[in-house]
């Protein structure tokens, strides 16, 4: 398993547009073994790997690989495309 880890501000910069409810959302953290309160640790980090895993179900829940960052959605398999 690698030592890289990814800061709470990661998370919240994907989690920016997304428009699940929490429980959802608590869901998505349990998934990838994220603790329910990261979002109120400012110092928080996670592992790269959880971070990846919620990353992609992120966007399988919005539908949109760029995460609502762009005016219209990305449909899922657009990355693999380019």
């Amino acid at each position: 398993m690698s030592t890289i880890t990814v800061s709470v501000r990661m998370i919240e910069a994907a989690l920016h547009h997304f428009q699940g409810g929490s429980e959802e959302l608590q869901a998505l953290f349990r998934r990838h073994a994220v603790p329910p309160d990261l979002l109120s640790r400012q110092q928080a980090r996670i592992s790269a790997e959880h971070y990846s895993g919620l990353l992609q179900d992120i966007m399988i829940a919005m539908g949109d690989e760029m995460l609502g960052y762009t005016r219209v959605p990305h449909r899922l398999g657009t990355w693999k495309m380019m």
